[in-house]
């Protein structure tokens, strides 16, 4: 429900630089730096740092797609159904790498 709600907003508001949206799913803050979306935060033992996600970290594509926005990445999370696999491409630093998230089965 909370995911839902904060999809809607991405979707219905212009985000500014400095506004943060967490992915509670992913366990993550995402933030708008430089035109670009970035990690502003991980959640302790969440999916987003078991997969070697970091704050800093920029999203550079989701599920092959490349990344414009939060809602576009809040929307591929989202959507991911339990038990799958994301793909997800980030640039730390100078280096660009390939994660993937997966997503516990339902229990």
């Amino acid at each position: 429900m909370v995911l839902e709600i904060i999809v809607v907003f991405a979707q219905q508001h212009d985000l500014s630089a400095d506004c943060v949206v967490e992915n509670f799913r992913l366990g993550v803050q995402l933030e708008m730096r430089d035109k670009n979306v970035a990690i502003a935060a991980v959640t302790p033992s969440g999916l987003a740092e078991q997969s070697g996600i970091r704050a800093g970290d920029v999203v550079v594509s989701v599920a092959g797609a490349p990344v414009s926005s939060m809602a576009s990445v809040i929307a591929a999370v989202r959507e991911q159904p339990a038990g799958t696999w994301l793909p997800i491409q980030i640039r730390r630093g100078d280096s660009t790498i390939d994660l993937v998230i997966k997503f516990p089965p339902k229990t």
